[in-house]
């Protein structure tokens, strides 16, 4: 998944955003990159990378958030289980 922004008017790349996610059995791995303009002539990078195990949490800076605010529609591969209500199991 990507999104970019460019000027036309100063013909350059205002930002750029992009990701990648790998889904195993028990893991996924997610990797994002931004870069945006913080003046005509400098650019800051940021990256961001989880590996996240199945059930038990997630290491690293999560970039489900950044991807979520800056890509429409953005979906996790693996969205957490639901909880189970008052009366799921109701008889």
């Amino acid at each position: 998944m990507a999104r970019a922004n460019y000027s036309s008017r100063d013909r350059s790349w205002i930002e750029v955003l992009g990701g990648f996610e790998y889904k195993a059995d028990c893991w996924v791995a997610r990797l994002a990159v931004q870069r945006f303009a913080t003046t005509l002539d400098t650019n800051t990078t940021q990256f961001f990378f989880a590996l996240e195990l199945n059930g038990l949490g997630s290491v690293g800076p999560g970039p489900v958030e950044q991807l979520r605010r800056n890509i429409p529609g953005y979906q996790v591969i693996n969205p957490p289980p639901a909880q189970p209500g008052s009366f799921e199991d109701y008889e």
